[in-house]
């Protein structure tokens, strides 16, 4: 399943979105996908940044746009990321929970 999460016109990601939930398991309708985009109005450029992945071993650097959406791989957990505007400062510090 694909998981979109939205990035609000002041950088920060929308509320109902901070925590996303996502599988990477085949019997529970996964793996998932992750895509991050901007809501209308927002043109904004943006770097989502992982330490450590929940899509790839290791860190991971993500731009939106464009997004291409990543494939859930990693293990269980909760995977801390940030957003970054083309300036380079963190907008926002959410999570993304494997389940």
């Amino acid at each position: 399943m694909l998981k979109q999460i939205r990035i609000d016109l002041n950088g920060r990601i929308v509320n109902a979105d901070r925590e996303t939930h996502v599988t990477p398991s085949n019997a529970a309708d996964g793996p998932d996908q992750v895509q991050w985009l901007r809501v209308k109005a927002n043109t904004g450029t943006y770097t989502i940044r992982f330490a450590s992945s929940p899509f790839q071993a290791g860190a991971q650097t993500i731009t939106v746009p464009p997004s291409n959406p990543q494939t859930v791989t990693q293990a269980s957990g909760s995977y801390k990321y940030d957003v970054l505007n083309s300036s380079g400062n963190v907008t926002d510090d959410p999570h993304v929970i494997i389940v």
